[in-house]
């Protein structure tokens, strides 16, 4: 997980009798979401209006296809009621 961190510019390693890990940037300008892309989880933002999803937007790392593929998602959700969310706790439930 370190070496994830290290490569997306998030900490600084250093070698030697007083190395280890440190933030590359001030705590203040990591945010949760550019560690969770980092580590490879994309995030998904719903703008709901009356249970229907009126826009969707995504942000994550991996492959073309995978890319794509979440794109052509985004625009096949967009105007239909969402199956399951995600609560803020990460559960799963029924809308």
């Amino acid at each position: 997980m370190l070496a994830l961190l290290r490569h997306g510019g998030l900490i600084e390693s250093s070698r030697g009798r007083h190395g280890g890990y440190a933030l590359a940037k001030a705590p203040a300008e990591v945010s949760l979401g550019s560690v969770l892309l980092v580590l490879g989880e994309p995030l998904f933002y719903l703008d709901l209006e009356n249970d229907v999803v009126k826009d969707i937007s995504f942000f994550g790392l991996g492959c073309a296809i995978c890319t794509a593929s979440a794109s052509m998602m985004t625009e096949q959700l967009k105007g239909k009621r969402p199956l399951r969310r995600k609560s803020y706790s990460g559960n799963s439930t029924a809308a």
